[in-house]
């Protein structure tokens, strides 16, 4: 390589800080919203969403749900941030039929990352068990912050003159 590898600290932020200058410039956009969804079967169920708070009523015979919305990763997104876990978004309290559902539960299958003292994230496509459930409640303690589109002159650039001196 023709670079010296820094893999933290405030050189490494400054560069990331200029990445991301380059990005906005080129088109590239983040936002806070994830596009959470809750999915059964591939269709998108109707939620009830006051502030933070999801209800969803579930279609008889309803097995698994899946909750669905965009991914990020902290330090893609952050100068600062070291943290290269792929979030979606974090799930602070839960409840089926009304009834606690523990951020361990066995019931939360794939697509969850280990659960933190208040949270558990998502990875954008975490899948729960809700074999004869009627009504699944949650409540979101924590978002990112999302690449959410580009203009067409960034999905076509190509960054020029990026090459190594003899």
């Amino acid at each position: 390589a023709c670079a010296p590898l820094v893999l933290r600290g405030p050189r490494l932020a400054a560069a990331k800080r200029r990445l991301l200058a380059r990005a906005a410039e080129l088109g590239w956009q983040t936002g806070t919203d994830p596009d959470l969804q809750v999915l059964a079967d591939g269709r998108a169920l109707h939620a009830h969403v006051r502030g933070q708070h999801w209800q969803v009523a579930l279609p008889p015979g309803t097995a698994r749900i899946t909750l669905a919305s965009r991914s990020w990763t902290p330090m893609h997104t952050r100068p600062r941030e070291t943290d290269a876990r792929r979030l979606g978004v974090a799930i602070g309290r839960m409840w089926r039929d009304g009834r606690a559902v523990a951020l361990d539960s066995p019931a939360l299958t794939t697509g969850w990352l280990p659960p933190e003292p208040d949270w558990r994230w998502t990875d954008g496509a975490a899948q729960i068990d809700v074999t004869g459930a009627r009504a699944l409640a949650f409540d979101v303690a924590m978002t990112g912050r999302y690449w959410l589109s580009s203009s067409p002159a960034a999905s076509s650039s190509a960054i020029s003159g990026a090459s190594c001196a003899a």
